[in-house]
């Protein structure tokens, strides 16, 4: 059994191409090869929802706003912009699956599109950026940032459990402890000895499962642990990142799960660093 800490990382690509290559990639955990072969190849097989790790960002003259712009905007939770008196500019952000459904809406701004490059030395966009992170967090934790409603998800399948058996570190297991289970299996602490003990054990049979009575990855998956690792992306807009915080770190409707506030934190922080006082 491996053990890691839970982790963030800002995935921060000039390619919607690069973005979405990554993201899939962690759902089947495969190298990066052909990163235009891959998303023609989710858009082939159906997988779509992939493309909502995209951004299309818009700089629209306010002289060229139309009613029927300003009629698919309002109210659309895929879509959203900011209007500028000073530069008399829309800008606008929206996913990729966003884009893909609805080619109507993009046929009416494809000529206001701006690249992620500019938008990225552009403050104009910052009320509409999108970002992504990965994130590397216990099972359990996923399941409660997953809970954002629309969602933009890639996680790892847990068929690849099989293969690394990885636990991450729940928020009670100290440092210390930690450091001393790795180095001699035994920590100070008999909880925590107990608990890695049992962790053990699930994915020692979940491997016996699969190897010598010839369970399938996907039904023997059932007796791990909810601390089992898990990889994931989530891509969001500053304003969705502000709600989720406000939920899962600061607790506005409850108290938040130790895992999850540990999680978003790390976002936060992020954020934080890139001018976003949240």
């Amino acid at each position: 059994m491996k053990l890691i800490k839970p982790s963030v990382k800002l995935i921060d690509f000039d390619s919607n191409l690069e973005i979405v290559d990554y993201c899939a990639r962690i759902c089947y955990r495969s190298e990066k090869k052909n990163p235009e072969i891959l998303y023609n190849s989710l858009i082939n097989s159906g997988h779509i929802s992939m493309l909502r790790h995209e951004t299309h960002y818009f700089s629209i003259p306010f002289k060229k706003v139309t009613q029927e712009l300003i009629f698919i905007i309002s109210n659309n939770p895929y879509i959203f912009y900011y209007e500028n008196e000073i530069t008399r500019r829309l800008y606008i952000s929206a996913n990729g699956n966003f884009i893909y459904d609805n080619k109507h809406f993009y046929e009416i701004i494809k000529d206001f599109e701006v690249s992620i490059e500019q938008v990225k030395n552009d403050d104009n966009f910052k009320p509409i950026r999108r970002f992504t992170f990965e994130i590397v967090t216990q099972i359990s934790t996923s399941r409660e940032l997953n809970r954002v409603s629309p969602n933009n998800i890639s996680e790892q399948s847990t068929r690849y459990v099989y293969d690394e058996g990885t636990l991450c570190v729940p928020h009670w297991i100290s440092d210390k402890d930690l450091n001393e289970y790795i180095i001699s299996k035994n920590t100070h602490k008999a909880d925590a000895n107990k608990y890695f003990y049992v962790c053990e054990k699930l994915f020692a049979n979940y491997t016996i499962l699969i190897k010598n009575y010839n369970i399938s990855k996907q039904d023997a998956r059932g007796i791990l642990p909810l601390d089992t690792a898990t990889r994931c992306a989530y891509t969001y807009s500053v304003k969705e990142w502000e709600n989720i915080i406000k939920l899962r770190y600061y607790g506005t409707t409850g108290k938040p799960h130790p895992n999850a506030k540990i999680i978003v934190g790390m976002i936060k922080e992020k954020l934080n660093e890139l001018g976003y006082e949240i």
